[in-house]
């Protein structure tokens, strides 16, 4: 179950996080960084991609 309901972060939201944590220090000079001029809607699609990664998660660990 990934919802939880009182207002605490869900699995959902955690694995959004891991997979924003991996990304971020997987970056460098060769890879590229996310600077801190980067577009809010830069971002955004960022954090959209995390949470689809997570929805992957969810859905295998579903199957499992």
């Amino acid at each position: 179950m990934s919802e939880r309901n009182d207002g605490g972060p869900t699995l959902r939201d955690l694995f959004a996080g891991l997979a924003m944590m991996g990304d971020w220090a997987a970056q460098n000079a060769h890879t590229g960084e996310i600077s801190n001029k980067v577009s809010a809607e830069d971002l955004e699609g960022r954090a959209a991609v995390y949470y689809r990664q997570a929805d992957a998660m969810l859905a295998a660990r579903e199957g499992a």
